[in-house]
């Protein structure tokens, strides 16, 4: 069975943050290599979360090449893309900020919704091909591949993101105002 976009959106951002949150060093974890696979378990209190990495040459880029594995205290695994709960649970190499952690749950959810907005619209104009410059470079807005906050645009609701959103091919004006240094 085919994925749908909201599993497609999640897995992503599950990917990304989990790849981004070992390469910064951000939680706590260890690596364990195995039948030449590298396994990163990642502290979380009570349970840890298991996945299967593998290191690009350049820049030491992970990629995961396994779902993100959530086991609990009784040894039971479970396949997850639930990134808040992996947020509230690890354990983290710096003194755990709850609100900041919520903050950027939020920042997450922002991306997942306008993802899966802008998967929704790209969808429903297939074949609506134009040959532009801005056309093609919308074409190709699929956010950074590093950051798991890749389409949050913060401060923008569903609406100004369709209406701005490079996903969305807008057609508007960007008008400048020009204010003297001392006046600002």
């Amino acid at each position: 069975m085919m994925p749908n976009n909201e599993q497609l959106v999640q897995q992503r951002i599950m990917n990304q943050l989990v790849t981004s949150l070992i390469y910064e060093n951000i939680v706590h974890y260890q690596v364990s290599q195995n039948d030449q696979k590298e396994t990163v378990i990642i502290a979380a209190g009570g349970a840890t979360y298991h996945v299967t990495v593998h290191e690009a040459f350049s820049f030491q880029r992970l990629t995961l090449q396994s779902p993100v594995l959530r086991c609990n205290a009784n040894g039971k695994q479970e396949a997850t893309v639930n990134y808040a709960q992996l947020l509230r649970e690890v354990e983290y190499t710096f003194p755990k900020n709850t609100t900041k952690i919520e903050a950027f749950i939020q920042e997450l959810l922002q991306t997942e919704l306008k993802d899966r907005q802008a998967l929704q619209y790209k969808e429903a104009s297939e074949g609506d091909v134009t040959l532009t410059f801005d056309a093609l470079e919308s074409y190709a807005s699929e956010g950074h591949p590093y950051h798991p906050s890749y389409k949050s645009r913060l401060g923008f609701t569903l609406e100004d993101n369709l209406r701005y959103g490079p996903d969305f091919k807008p057609e508007f004006n960007v008008k400048w105002l020009a204010i003297p240094h001392q006046h600002i």
